[in-house]
């Protein structure tokens, strides 16, 4: 520590040898605008305290320059910079750091010496240099001095706290005065900052304590320091400045610190950030829709509307969904979570409270990765993480119930490593209660391996494990009774859950298989993102419908992913076709309908279930029975649902070219059945109830089969 006593002039201080245990060299830099009347006062208390000074005059138009200028004659370590106009602080301050720079190119500076930044209004008193070495010499890389704000304005505290506190979500520290100007540096951290420091106007000072902590470096900021006089050039436009400048230097860090082999800076400072804002126009598209159509979404739009009504309407939570399955359907075979609170804000949303919650999940699993495995922060492999496929397939397709099931499943994660065993046991049952299937053989997967690989946490997770199975004793069986799979095989049932398990698997392994791949990912990042990309945008075209008639659609590989996550709403908007039908006089609620509908889009169902009508089926693909059909087991599926009317959407027979039409029509030809209402756009209602009535209806729906 240099005490009061110790300081000697500049000039002195340079005579004595260089050892190894020197003394660091102090450097002020004074950045200067039109400060006549105050910097040869701040310039001689200054100088004697420090071994080099450099100033940089920008631009002033008053005689700053000839003041400096006058006071230099007898001072051989300080030095000068001019701009011939004015550039900004931050312009003064990027060339006095690279001046520093070329001094430790020459050895004249070492990256252990320390830069000390002074104003020169007289703001920063000189006798306040103590306090500020002093972390330094303790350790810090960078000292930034907490002013007194006793002669402050309110305004002028608010809005420090306001930019302090936005720095702090950047930086990823807490900051209490972001904006100060008397700070110490040592050189080495400052010239690394420098790497990804731009700045414009007075945006210096909130870079380079954004930019440093990101860089693993530590800063002291718990240092008051008094301030003498109050002065303040910013605008209300130099704040906004400052507010932008903050995540863009952030970004500048994230991007280029680990910029992967063959990769140009280029790329990460505009190719990066497009990629990113395009992945949200698809977001933004499904917000603008109050009904979003995909594969998966009706489903959600319908159970969060039912429950939203009985808990306004009758105060309960149901356990039967009265409009599904002839109310043989669970209100809860998944979702308990998410589509409670879902339904708690509809009556204030509506339907696209359900299309909030979608996109929320996304988002949310986006960042719950980034907490469970902090090294997907890094752009690069972000990018990896948001262009998987599977993963635009589960927010575009409409997987609501299954993303939420993952962040909780990240949760989990993250509560396990860190051995909060209450809320492990907590996450365990969010994620298997929101998907009993996949969230379930998540959580169980993982347990396996942590009872392999954590030895030291067998027994509490043992304990939450059992916790939270036994909370978990409803969900098993709503998942194993609904009708989707109590009326398939067994066969059926598990064929379908290993067809999605290498989907679901490799989003909720993403965050985990990117950290432990990142150094080969760094390696041949050019060859896999593009690989990734072209997949990404591939699929999109494909399943939201812009290239669903060429050739490459009509692949197998490639016809059979888009048709499970057909994308309909991104090019699209929901209709309702059947607001004629619900005027005629056919329809009367309470009769059972069976709906074929394209895949995705079913809003027909959720419409007539609106209008108190009921369903033959839920709305998983499972309980759709697509498919060709015999007379004899279409009357026996018919009289088993007690199918009152057939409503089937020309578009259905495009996307399932089943025979199920045109054996109505044979029907209706032998006066079997009869049409009951038709449209031009398609739309035509079969009356059923004579043809299923010919038979007895069966005691289980497996004795009808399709042919």
């Amino acid at each position: 520590m240099i005490a009061s006593s110790e300081r000697r002039p500049a000039a002195a201080r340079t005579e004595e040898p260089r050892a190894r245990t020197r003394r660091p060299q102090l450097i002020a830099v004074m950045p200067a605008y039109n400060e006549a009347s105050t910097i040869a006062g701040v310039l001689e208390r200054l100088y004697p305290l420090v071994d080099r000074l450099l100033i940089v005059d920008d631009g002033s138009t008053d005689d700053t320059r000839e003041a400096v200028f006058d006071w230099l004659r007898d001072k051989p370590h300080a030095h000068l910079i001019s701009f011939n106009r004015n550039r900004g602080m931050s312009a003064a301050y990027y060339a006095a750091f690279s001046h520093l720079r070329m001094l430790v190119e020459t050895e004249q500076v070492a990256p252990d010496d320390i830069v000390l930044t002074v104003d020169a209004d007289g703001q920063h008193d000189p006798d306040s240099l103590d306090l500020l070495l002093r972390p330094v010499e303790a350790g810090a890389d960078a000292v930034i001095a907490q002013r007194d704000f006793r002669l402050y304005p309110r305004y002028k505290r608010i809005g420090n706290w306001i930019m302090s506190a936005w720095a702090s979500v950047w930086s990823g520290r807490r900051f209490r005065d972001v904006e100060s100007g008397y700070r110490a540096f040592r050189v080495g951290p400052l010239l690394d900052a420098l790497t990804y420091y731009k700045g414009y106007r007075y945006s210096e000072t909130v870079e380079v304590a954004v930019i440093l902590p990101l860089l693993g470096y530590h800063i002291h900021d718990t240092t008051v320091v008094d301030i003498p006089v109050f002065r303040s050039r910013t605008r209300m436009k130099d704040v906004v400045i400052d507010l932008i400048a903050m995540p863009c230097a952030w970004w500048r860090v994230m991007a280029t610190r680990r910029l992967p082999r063959g990769m140009p800076r280029s790329l990460a400072y505009y190719g990066l950030p497009l990629f990113f804002a395009a992945m949200v126009v698809p977001l933004l598209v499904m917000l603008s829709s109050s009904i979003y159509l995909a594969n998966d979404t009706i489903n959600n739009y319908a159970h969060v509307w039912y429950i939203s009504q009985s808990i306004f309407h009758t105060g309960t939570i149901p356990l039967r969904f009265a409009g599904l399955d002839n109310g043989r359907a669970f209100t809860y075979p998944y979702g308990l979570v998410p589509w409670t609170a879902n339904a708690l804000v509809y009556p204030l949303l509506g339907d696209w409270s359900v299309t909030l919650f979608l996109v929320l999940a996304g988002v949310a699993v986006a960042g719950t990765a980034m907490v469970v495995r902090p090294q997907v922060r890094d752009p690069w492999l972000m990018a990896l993480l948001v262009a998987n496929p599977f993963f635009i397939d589960a927010i575009a397709g409409g997987q609501y119930a299954f993303l939420w099931a993952t962040v909780a499943f990240f949760g989990l994660v993250w509560a396990v490593e860190r051995e909060r065993w209450l809320l492990a046991a907590v996450a365990m049952w969010l994620t298997a209660s929101t998907h009993p299937i996949e969230g379930g053989l998540a959580v169980a997967s993982y347990v396996v391996f942590c009872l392999m690989f954590r030895p030291r946490s067998r027994l509490p997770l043992l304990a939450a494990s059992g916790a939270a199975l036994v909370a978990l004793t409803p969900f098993a069986y709503f998942a194993l009774r609904t009708p989707a799979l109590g009326e398939r095989s067994s066969q059926t049932v598990v064929l379908s859950v290993l067809q999605d398990l290498p989907r679901r698997g490799l989003v909720l392994g993403a965050p985990f298989l990117l950290t432990a791949l990142a150094p080969m990912l760094q390696r041949h990042y050019r060859a896999i993102g593009t690989g990734f990309l072209a997949v990404a945008v591939a699929i999109v075209a494909l399943s939201s419908g812009f290239v669903g008639s060429t050739a490459l659609a009509q692949m197998p590989v490639v016809e059979r992913f888009a048709g499970q996550g057909s994308y309909y709403g991104l090019v699209h908007r929901s209709t309702n076709q059947y607001r004629g039908y619900l005027r005629s006089s056919d329809f009367a609620p309470g009769q059972v309908y069976r709906v074929l509908s394209p895949n995705e889009r079913e809003q027909g169902g959720y419409i007539l279930l609106q209008h108190q009508a009921v369903l033959a089926n839920e709305f998983f693909s499972e309980s759709q029975r697509r498919g060709n059909w015999s007379e004899a087991g279409y009357q026996c599926y018919l009289a088993a649902k007690r199918v009152d009317r057939v409503i089937v959407e020309r578009a259905y027979n495009r996307e399932f070219p089943t025979n199920e039409q045109a054996l109505l029509d044979a029907l209706v030809a032998r006066g079997l059945a009869r049409v009951t209402y038709r449209t031009r756009r398609g739309l035509t209602v079969y009356d059923v109830t004579t043809f299923r009535r010919r038979i007895p209806a069966p005691s289980s729906l497996k004795e009808c089969t399709t042919t």
